[in-house]
């Protein structure tokens, strides 16, 4: 299965926040699925995170590799 997350699920998925339900985390991590972003996910979260409006656990360039870490796919527009 194809699955786009959105911002939100990107985040509560990388930061491991109780907020995504069991059953989306489960389903994010099942190897047989393909993970996908879009690159407007990313661009949220800078122009949030330099405006104080969005606060990670962890610096965006560690966000970004961990994108990669996961293979979640960033699809450009």
């Amino acid at each position: 299965m194809d699955l786009l997350l959105d911002t939100h699920a990107l985040i509560w998925f990388l930061e491991s926040d109780a907020q995504l339900s069991t059953v989306a985390k489960n389903t994010i991590e099942h190897p047989q699925n393909r993970r996908f972003v879009s690159i407007d996910s990313l661009w949220e979260m800078t122009i949030k995170t330099s405006l104080g409006k969005l606060v990670l656990m962890q610096p965006l360039p560690k966000v970004f590799q961990e994108i990669r870490n996961n293979g979640i796919d960033v699809l450009s527009n």
